[in-house]
């Protein structure tokens, strides 16, 4: 994550920059790679999350939401992207089509701050009132 918007990667080892990502208007407040670091989603406060090419840097697909975006992963098979955030929304975007509308699970009560995703059939969030994983 990073308060402005150009999240890093940087090597695991050395902390050595590798380069940086471009393409968000807002802070970004979480990052994954996939599960062979090819590519890299990240969810921004400019209301989206970025699919991106983790080798080249290059943006993939831009992910529109209607809130701030504070949490972000990959499908344990790399097939799909979790989105969640201030709309109390899990979002999931299947990869293969991801101009498609995504499947939608809606807890309006919370601001969803964290997505786990386990196994492919357990999605798990915390959000910022109950101060627990659902």
């Amino acid at each position: 994550s990073c308060l402005d918007n150009r999240p890093m990667l940087r090597d695991g080892t050395t902390g050595d920059w590798i380069g940086s990502f471009v393409g968000h208007n807002g802070a970004v407040w979480c990052a994954r790679l996939n599960s062979n670091a090819t590519r890299a989603v990240t969810a921004s406060a400019d209301f989206s999350a970025n699919y991106w090419c983790a080798v080249t840097g290059q943006l993939l697909h831009t992910f529109e939401h209607r809130h701030i975006v504070r949490a972000t992963t990959f499908s344990k098979d790399d097939s799909k992207i979790f989105t969640a955030g201030h709309e109390g929304k899990i979002r999931i975007y299947d990869l293969k089509k991801p101009e498609a509308e995504p499947t939608i699970c809606e807890d309006k009560r919370a601001k969803i701050q964290y997505l786990l995703t386990p196994s492919e059939s357990l999605i798990v969030s915390s959000d910022d009132k109950e101060k627990m994983i659902k």
